[in-house]
């Protein structure tokens, strides 16, 4: 009878411990506060409720100021082509880069493209083609841009709705759509091709608004709580706005789907050892492609600070890789281990400015980073203006004179990512201009429609990946502007879908 007893009480000892570990394992996610500490964390959690409230009402009003008619034509970009008689393959600046891109890639990919629906809006929608700089690497990438202004009318698109019969990545879209348009949170979504994937199977970029991107920052969580929270806390409060903000993609592959919630909690702990240096432009989502990761592109500022790194390229890259190192991102290749050391110097020859393009994934920063580097006149002028009398004094007047795309195009020929024919041909696009520098411009109509493209290359990406020899891709970019539709006022110029389709 004793031997019953005591096996009864080895049982329940071993369900108490199990129920303990338990809880042990839960207060490990979750901070443990005392019941002060939580009624403040409650005060600062409905804080943020009530600042993104306020701020999504805003930029929401204002999207509604600019809504767009519903009648508009659904257009894809081969409409656009056969009714204009626009074939890009003979039409200057496109024939100008066509030293990029072998012919047959060129056309798989135009075909591809025409399929794609199109968006139109008050002000220009954009399509981007991207070319691998090297010799003998001629495979395209491409991507569309849309602005929030286009969500309403894009959602409703036929072909959009067709697609996302087709493809779960464009259902995902669709979903994003439906959720997302008329609110405040966003100001772009890219969809981006894969020329050997097709139109079907789009990656997507989402970024943020500036309300937003600042609360995304230390100092914008800390202004809008009036208070400094813990590391901890401010896990707990952004976690669940990051889901939110950038849902349904969270779900669209299942590796990520099942670390979701852990790549949000590396977010925000990179955010906060950030310390307020960098933005969250973009979340990149591969809605294809199962790696449990996402991109993040982040907009660094301390160049503003610093216009002396404009001749000291060295420290430049050297403070840029201390804050690469701060977020957790560690460079693993053995075999070059002071790869980056010996080409970011170099690289950072010509540009205005660039984007930090790194991969997070549950256990952290992976080591692939990439450069978008920027050939902005305006940005540089901006840190020029900014700049104090006695920083000035280390300038040398050829590292004022910025962008220099001829130089940094130079250093990529040196390091052997870029041929000397993809060097003129990028040149020749147009690298480095502003509009009012005489871009060529192309003026076409679409019945009544008129508008006007132009193709400019928007920047240079070079990415570094352990065991992989360094790229270097031109993104070039197509951009189009109705010159008849210039903001909701002149919304009676718009003609009718009906009367547009006739003349069509």
């Amino acid at each position: 009878m004793f031997s019953k007893y005591l096996k009864m009480l080895l049982i329940v000892l071993v369900l108490l411990s199990t129920c303990s570990l338990s809880s042990a394992q839960e207060n490990d996610e979750a901070p443990v506060r005392s019941h002060k500490a939580n009624e403040e964390f409650g005060k600062a959690r409905v804080r943020v409720e009530k600042h993104i409230a306020a701020k999504e009402k805003k930029v929401a009003k204002a999207l509604r100021r600019n809504a767009l008619p519903e009648d508009l034509p659904p257009l894809t970009w081969g409409d656009l082509a056969n009714q204009t008689g626009y074939n890009v393959r003979d039409q200057a600046p496109w024939k100008d880069l066509a030293p990029l891109w072998a012919e047959e890639n060129m056309n798989e990919v135009i075909e591809a493209m025409f399929s794609v629906p199109m968006p139109i809006n008050y002000f220009t929608f954009d399509f981007i083609l991207e070319s691998r700089l090297e010799a003998n690497s001629d495979t395209i990438d491409y991507s569309v841009k849309l602005i929030p202004e286009d969500f309403m009318n894009y959602k409703r698109h036929p072909k959009v709705q067709e697609l996302a019969t087709k493809s779960s990545q464009w259902k995902d879209i669709l979903s994003y759509l439906e959720k997302f348009a008329g609110r405040g949170y966003h100001n772009e979504l890219w969809m981006e091709f894969d020329q050997h994937t097709g139109p079907l199977a789009p990656s997507v970029f989402v970024g943020a608004v500036d309300w937003l991107r600042t609360l995304l920052m230390p100092k914008g969580l800390r202004k809008s709580l009036r208070s400094s929270p813990s590391v901890e806390d401010a896990v707990e409060l952004l976690e669940p706005w990051i889901a939110e903000f950038w849902s349904p993609f969270w779900f669209s592959m299942p590796w990520l789907r099942d670390t979701q919630v852990e790549v949000r909690r590396k977010l925000v702990e990179l955010i906060e050892a950030g310390k307020n240096r960098f933005s969250l432009y973009q979340i990149g989502f591969w809605l294809a492609r199962d790696t449990g990761t996402v991109r993040l592109v982040l907009e660094d500022e301390s160049h503003y600070d610093n216009p002396g790194w404009f001749s000291d390229t060295a420290q430049w890259w050297a403070s840029t890789k201390q804050l690469l190192h701060d977020l957790g991102w560690v460079w693993t290749d053995t075999n070059r281990p002071n790869l980056l050391d010996e080409y970011m110097p170099q690289l950072l020859a010509g540009i205005s400015h660039f984007f930090l393009a790194i991969n997070l994934m549950a256990t952290g920063v992976t080591p692939k980073v990439g450069f978008e580097m920027y050939f902005d006149k305006t940005s540089v002028k901006e840190i020029l203006d900014e700049d104090p009398k006695r920083k000035k004094k280390k300038l040398t007047p050829e590292s004022i004179e910025r962008p220099r795309p001829d130089i940094f195009l130079d250093v990529l020929v040196k390091l052997g990512l870029c041929s000397e024919e993809k060097r003129k041909a990028a040149l020749d696009g147009g690298i480095g201009g502003t509009v009012s520098e005489g871009f060529k411009v192309t003026k076409m109509k679409v019945g009544n429609m008129k508008f006007r493209t132009r193709v400019i290359t928007n920047h240079i990406k070079v990415t570094f990946e352990p065991g992989k020899p360094v790229e270097a891709k031109l993104y070039s970019a197509a951009q189009y502007a109705w010159t008849n539709q210039r903001g909701p006022k002149k919304k009676a110029r718009l003609e009718s879908t009906e009367e547009i389709r006739n003349e069509l």
